[in-house]
Order: structure tokens, then C-alpha cells, then sequence
């Protein structure tokens, strides 16, 4: 039975979902689906108006707006003169329900969520994206079992990397660290926070010089990776597909973007955790 609400006493480990968790399937078979529906019901590219939609909602610094899916599908379709009355979720869970069910973790990921739970972690998600779209994919994954909350914007009332994030009641017994696959959200929030950030490199998601990190421990790659410029290059990377301005400090390691350690797979959460407790120890 899932529990939304923490344990006391208990801490979290907290994860991003899409990038992180699985390879985004709201991403590459939900939104083209709702693309699809629009344009056949007399939207005009769909795709290039939801997108302009939603940077003009980051323009506004309307964050949480920018995330809300059906509203955003509206929002264009009322534009152009299209009735439009689905739900996203109920997309989800019915027409497209076959084909998410068929999606799953990254491979490394389940049997590091059970070790991680077994040394009595809760797990909790953390995401951008919507709970309600968020749980409409887990629930047809067969994957909810595995987390103790779920958090997003329509949750929380904001978004990553606003450190509040980690101040929900379901969060109240505390968050040893935080795993996700952006510098600029994930490692961004929980440096803001006090807390462990951790970047996993997911090979879809990094450049392919994050592969030369394997030769060393996790809290040494983020030193590498920004000594070699790859940590640079994946910055900017992120920062083109949010299409995003840099900012005009220079990145280094006391950046709120500069991880404390990088992860190629989720099984070395596990000795990240046990390395971070004997530190504390001495």
C-alpha cells in the first residue's frame, strides 16, 4: 500500500521522475497523441503552440501554470475556435492505458529503490509534472507501490527549483538527498535546500563524455566533469532545450547547479549513502 503522507521519523529520498526514473513516456506517447487529437479536431500545429504557450508562462514566471497540461491544451485550442473537452488523464488511463502499461523503470532502478527501502528509506517523487498525470502513468505501470509521496506543482503551489519543495507535510520527516537528471532543476534544488544533490547520467539525457566518468567515485566525477567542460556543456545544453538564457555567473563548484555527486546508475546510491553516513561518523 502506497502511504502519501511520510512516516515520521523516517527520512526520504526523493527522485525526479521523467529522465530519472523512467525514459519519459508522457513526453514520447502522450503529448503526441493529444498533438494528434488537435490537429484533427482544426488546431494548426499543435506542438509549436503549446510550446509557445508554456515559454510565455515561464516569461510571466508563471511556473505552475506552465506545467498544467490540460490547461494548456485548452488554452490553445480556445484560441483557435476548437472545442476541446478530454482530459489528459482520462487519456491516459483509458485510450493510451495499453501501451503505458507497457513501460518501466530504467533498468538499474528497481532493485535499487528495494535496497534503499530495505535500509528503511522512504521514497518519495518530486517532479514538475502534474501528480494527477504523474499517477495516471505509475498507476498503469503497476509502479506506484514503490513511493511513499508524490509531489508536483498541483500539489505544492510551486515548482522546481524553488527549495519550498522539500517543505511539504509529506516530506516532514526529512530529505537525506535528492536524485535527478537536470543541473538546473533537480541539483538546483536541493543544493538550494541544504541537501545531498545528485545528478544521475542517463545516456539519452547526458552528452556522451559523461561515459569517461565511470573511472571515478561519485563525489570526484562532478570535479571532473567541470575541470573537462562536459558539466559546462550539458549547462548549456539544458539550458537550449528550456530555452533558457544563460546566466551571467560563470558555472563552478560553488554553483547551486554544481552537483555533489554524479551517478551512472542507481545502484550506486546505496555506497553514495553509506560514504555520506561514515563521513558524519567521524
Amino acid at each position: 500500500m502506497t502511504h502519501h503522507l511520510g512516516v515520521i521519523g523516517i527520512a526520504f529520498i526523493t527522485f525526479d521522475l521523467d529522465g530519472t526514473l523512467v525514459d519519459s513516456p508522457f513526453e514520447r506517447i502522450v503529448l503526441p497523441r493529444v498533438w494528434q487529437k488537435l490537429e484533427a479536431g482544426g488546431v494548426r500545429e499543435p506542438r509549436e503552440a503549446m510550446i509557445r504557450e508554456q515559454q510565455k508562462r515561464f516569461a510571466q514566471d508563471r511556473r505552475v501554470d506552465a506545467f498544467h497540461w490540460d490547461d494548456l491544451v485548452m488554452t490553445i485550442a480556445r484560441e483557435q475556435g476548437v472545442d476541446w473537452t478530454d482530459r489528459l488523464e482520462d487519456l491516459m488511463r483509458g485510450e493510451l492505458g495499453e501501451r503505458i502499461g507497457q513501460e518501466t523503470f530504467f533498468d538499474d532502478v528497481p532493485q535499487a529503490l528495494d535496497l534503499l527501502r530495505a535500509r528503511g528509506y522512504q521514497c518519495g517523487i518530486i517532479s514538475n509534472g502534474y501528480v494527477r498525470y504523474q499517477k495516471a502513468l505509475f498507476d498503469r505501470m503497476s509502479l506506484t507501490r514503490y513511493f511513499d509521496a508524490f509531489l508536483g506543482p498541483d500539489v505544492l503551489g510551486i515548482a522546481k527549483p524553488d527549495p519550498l519543495v522539500f517543505a511539504h507535510e509529506a516530506l516532514r520527516s526529512g530529505v537525506t538527498m535528492h536524485v535527478g537528471d537536470l543541473l538546473t532543476q533537480d541539483v538546483a534544488v536541493a543544493k538550494r535546500a541544504g541537501i545531498l544533490a545528485v545528478m544521475v547520467a542517463r545516456p539519452k539525457q547526458v552528452t556522451a563524455d559523461f561515459a569517461r566518468l565511470a573511472e571515478y567515485a561519485p563525489r570526484v566525477r562532478p570535479h571532473v566533469a567541470l575541470r573537462e567542460g562536459w558539466l559546462l556543456s550539458q549547462y548549456e545544453k539544458e539550458h537550449r532545450y528550456l530555452r533558457r538564457n544563460m546566466p551571467p555567473e560563470p558555472l563552478n563548484s560553488a554553483s547551486d547547479a554544481f552537483p555533489d555527486a554524479i551517478v551512472l546508475s542507481f545502484l550506486e546510491l546505496e555506497n553514495l549513502l553509506e560514504d555520506g553516513a561514515q563521513k558524519s561518523e567521524r
